[in-house]
């Protein structure tokens, strides 16, 4: 069985910068480094300790020139003795004016504080290959996107649609980019031969044995897709997926006085209340688990409960009906074979559960 796994960085390797490197490509280093924070990290926390060298390196730099900045001002700044008032507040229109000028004068000489950061430059060598191993820790098919995973995770927890490693970025962006889950199917019916070609790219890597048995179903259900017989790989790629989920993924714990089934136990134990408090570290992992909400939702007909919408176990296996049995089902369906085993694959070669 798996369970909520952080990837440490301290258990991968780190090559080093070759010596005599210059200052200014170590500077373009942090550059790049800048860039993946703001860019491919928005929306994920990266683990504090890759940041910490960066960190304690710009303290030591800017604090003499944020010390000189505050003793400055001191000076300039002269005892004030303001009026008292009782009513309204005095305009003083020119006070702000005054003050900005004192600032603007004591700001740090910026050729001073460059070359006190230059010699603090070499203690952060190691950091682009950390960001770097951050990078590679994000769907592959993210990468360089600059997709927020706050933004995405509606789509793949509400919505039940797989965005982890399939479909290509070209595809991902428009999905991204649609303004409901309709037109998303939509994007995915028009784009079905290129969506099998991903599929079966993305499971052709699944060879753990854990998922032997199962493999080769989802290639059968992605061959019924490319060749239009939606239904049949609607069906089978929902046993498969069904299969792997119930096999590998431990529930949540059942709670004293509380009869939820298995499915919804699973369901729980994967629900992200908030991805902002995903690392970089499990939030591939995490997101290619999230369409299983959707998918595992119980269905109760004869009390009255709607039809999903979504992509449903229940409706496909236990409900048939021509209605869920649609394009953009099969598509969900073939797209959630190759992510969830993708996930569970890597899951199951982490050095945790080794």
């Amino acid at each position: 069985m798996l369970e909520e796994d952080i990837i440490s960085m301290s258990d991968r390797p780190e090559d080093k910068k070759p010596a005599g490197e210059s200052t200014e490509d170590q500077v373009a280093d942090m550059g790049d480094a800048e860039d993946a924070e703001e860019g491919e990290f928005s929306g994920v926390a990266i683990p504090a300790e890759v940041l910490t060298s960066v960190r304690d390196a710009f303290a030591r730099a800017l604090q003499p020139q944020i010390s000189e900045m505050a003793r400055q001002i001191r000076v300039q700044l002269p005892p004030m003795q303001l009026p008292r008032v009782d009513i309204a507040p005095v305009n003083l229109p020119n006070l702000d004016a005054y003050v900005a000028r004192v600032v603007r004068a004591a700001m740090p000489n910026v050729a001073s504080m460059t070359a006190q950061l230059s010699f603090e430059i070499p203690n952060l060598r190691d950091v682009r290959e950390q960001m770097q191993l951050l990078a590679d820790m994000l769907p592959p098919n993210w990468q360089g996107s600059g997709i927020n995973p706050v933004e995405a995770w509606p789509v793949l927890q509400e919505e039940g649609i797989p965005l982890v490693w399939v479909p290509r970025a070209e595809i991902l962006a428009e999905l991204i980019a649609a303004p409901d889950r309709a037109a998303r199917l939509k994007i995915l019916v028009a784009c079905d031969s290129e969506l099998a070609d991903d599929c079966r790219a993305v499971l052709t890597e699944v060879m753990h044995s854990e998922l032997a048995e199962q493999v080769p179903l989802g290639l059968k259900a992605i061959d019924a897709f490319a060749a239009g017989h939606h239904e049949a790989a609607q069906a089978l790629a929902v046993v498969v997926v069904e299969t792997v989920v119930t096999r590998l993924i431990e529930p949540k714990e059942q709670v004293r006085g509380e009869r939820k089934s298995k499915y919804q136990r699973i369901v729980e134990a994967l629900k992200v209340d908030d991805p902002k408090d995903l690392t970089v570290g499990n939030m591939r992992f995490r997101a290619a688990m999230a369409p299983i909400g959707p998918f595992f939702v119980p269905w109760h007909p004869d009390k009255g409960d709607p039809v999903p919408e979504e992509l449903s176990r229940h409706v496909t296996v236990h409900q048939a009906h021509v209605a869920h049995y649609t394009p953009g089902h099969a598509a969900v369906a073939v797209m959630m074979v190759a992510s969830v085993l993708r996930g569970i694959q890597e899951q199951l070669e982490s050095p945790d559960n080794q």
